[in-house]
């Protein structure tokens, strides 16, 4: 379930009409691997596809451990306390948490990082997420190419 800064937050996203990539989007670098054999392009793009797509596959699963911002880890990210709060109501996991300054983050909106796109409307635009998709789509020097990175079985090609 979304938290409730979500309907708002969906609202002002989705009606805003300013540049989307210096005003919203996200973007990530990478330092170099410190293995050379690593840096260059194309096994840096296959490491980074098959990690994504376990990512996916775990994230469909439901096996993805919840995510958590720890203030104080030596007491909240320990082997004891997650085999502790397993055993407290979900109503209630949440004070747990709290107790040892650590806050569980929303994670409601992960599917969409994989096959959503954003469709243009008149005055809200619209977000879908096509989970059945299977494919990767590359651009490369103004061309897109697109394979299949799941098979009907949804397991890695």
């Amino acid at each position: 379930d979304a938290l409730p800064i979500s309907g708002p937050w969906f609202d002002m996203y989705l009606s805003a009409r300013e540049p989307l990539i210096l005003n919203f989007n996200p973007f990530m670098a990478f330092n170099l691997d410190p293995k050379p054999e690593y840096n260059d392009q194309l096994t840096r793009a296959t490491n980074m596809t098959v990690s994504a797509i376990r990512f996916l596959k775990t994230l469909r699963a439901g096996y993805l451990e919840p995510e958590v911002f720890h203030l104080n880890p030596a007491k909240s990210d320990t082997q004891a306390f997650k085999r502790l709060i397993r055993w407290v109501p979900s109503s209630l996991s949440w004070y747990g948490a709290y107790m040892v300054n650590a806050y569980p983050l929303d994670m409601s909106q992960y599917f969409r990082l994989f096959n959503s796109t954003r469709l243009p409307k008149p005055n809200r635009d619209e977000l879908v997420t096509d989970e059945k998709a299977k494919h990767l789509l590359v651009l490369r020097n103004g061309h897109f190419y697109t394979f299949d990175v799941l098979d009907r079985d949804r397991k890695s090609t």
